[in-house]
């Protein structure tokens, strides 16, 4: 089953929990069964509901491992935020989750949809969004503006 009604489909394999599991572990007590009837979220998900009931790294992995239910392979790449005056932000999805999970952003930091428009450099510099890992400890200080704006 593909849930692609998202920024991010995610894949769900029926057929391999019905092998490990009674239906009454899930039907109805945390999925209907009726196909659409709830809109889960991974804010639902992270709170224990739908999906999070299990895999909360404890009986089933974690839902914060991204890559086992969604492709990723579309979030291997640059985003370009528009900047007027000193140069677009050129942001590299690719490099990060190389070196993060996703749960190190989002949605602690982040929502998890591109966040045009909502980012301010004065939030950053008070150690907001880019800025909790830009300080120049962990990550070059969001001062070296070079680094994001690109002419």
């Amino acid at each position: 089953i593909t849930f692609d009604r998202t920024v991010l489909p995610s894949k769900f394999n029926h057929e391999a929990h019905a092998k490990l599991f009674n239906c009454k572990e899930c039907h109805p007590g945390v999925f209907l069964m009726s196909a659409g009837a709830a809109r889960v979220t991974m804010k639902d998900i992270d709170s224990g509901a739908y999906c999070g009931a299990c895999h909360d790294g404890k009986k089933a992995f974690a839902s914060s491992e991204c890559a086992k239910c969604h492709k990723m392979k579309g979030f291997e790449k640059e985003l370009v935020y528009k900047v007027d005056g000193i140069g677009n932000v050129v942001f590299s999805h690719k490099f990060h989750t190389t070196a993060f999970s996703c749960d190190s952003c989002h949605p602690k930091l982040f929502d998890m949809k591109k966040t045009y428009g909502k980012m301010k450099m004065d939030d950053m510099y008070q150690g907001k969004t880019c800025g909790s890992c830009h300080n120049g400890n962990i990550a070059t200080p969001v001062t070296d503006c070079g680094k994001c704006h690109k002419g």
